[in-house]
């Protein structure tokens, strides 16, 4: 399976994206029809993943904050308490900054996990914050939304 990795620093300063995979070729053999299709699926999926918590943060930083909320599933959406709450709270603090680092998205079928390598935030109220954690996704329809964020605030 090809591994993905993503160093992002938002807010306009650099925004890159890195893949790190083998040869193509599963325990030295050459990749059948079937293995190709699947470490496919898994790497694009694994991509969009990856692309979507990306997109989450540049919305936060960029202050698309209702465009940052439609990045959740219904059962995050109500533990965020809604839209109105979710956007106000981000106004209020209007996270400036971000630098984000994730490590290898692991997807098993509709389910996906996302780990925070570094998640480092400056708000203008609430300053700097560190976060550990994960993200984890669910592919719903046609897309991939964030299902649940298990993050963990230090101050820096």
């Amino acid at each position: 399976m090809k591994r993905l990795a993503a160093c992002v620093l938002i807010a306009g300063l650099v925004m890159a994206g890195t893949g790190c995979g083998g040869s193509g070729k599963e325990n030295g053999s050459a990749p059948t029809h079937s293995s190709r299709s699947l470490a496919s699926s898994s790497t694009s999926s694994s991509a969009a993943v990856d692309a979507l918590v990306r997109a989450y943060w540049h919305d936060i930083t960029t202050g698309h904050f209702r465009a940052a909320f439609h990045k959740f599933d219904r059962a995050e959406q109500k533990r965020s308490h809604g839209e109105h709450w979710f956007v106000a709270d981000k106004k209020r603090d209007a996270p400036i900054k971000a630098r984000l680092m994730l490590g290898t998205a692991v997807v098993n079928g509709p389910v996906a996990t996302v780990p925070i390598v570094e998640l480092r935030t400056v708000g203008s109220l609430t300053g700097c914050h560190l976060w550990t954690g994960s993200y984890r996704l669910r592919h719903i329809g046609s897309r991939w939304l964030i299902d649940a964020a298990n993050l963990t605030k230090h101050s820096c």
